[in-house]
């Protein structure tokens, strides 16, 4: 995509931000920070590769799942 920003702030918009409060976010370095050191840990202690990565009772399911594969993968550990 070769500008991002537009479409992204169309997508804050429909979730109640304006304008300003959209680029004070993008400008929050200790925010960006702090996601970097979130996705940095989802790296090395997790070994996530993808997003989504779902992780159902320890166990990662990368990729986006299906509602079926979801409901296969929980299933077992509804029944009790």
């Amino acid at each position: 995509m070769e500008k991002p920003i537009p479409p992204l702030l169309a997508i804050a918009k429909q979730a109640g931000f304006t304008e300003q409060t959209f680029n004070a976010c993008l400008a929050n370095q200790q925010m960006l920070d702090g996601i970097e050191s979130i996705r940095q840990r989802a790296i090395k202690q997790f070994k996530v590769q993808s997003t989504p990565t779902f992780f159902i009772n320890g166990t990662a399911h990368p990729g986006a799942l299906s509602i079926d594969e979801m409901a296969k993968a929980i299933d077992p550990y509804l029944k009790g």
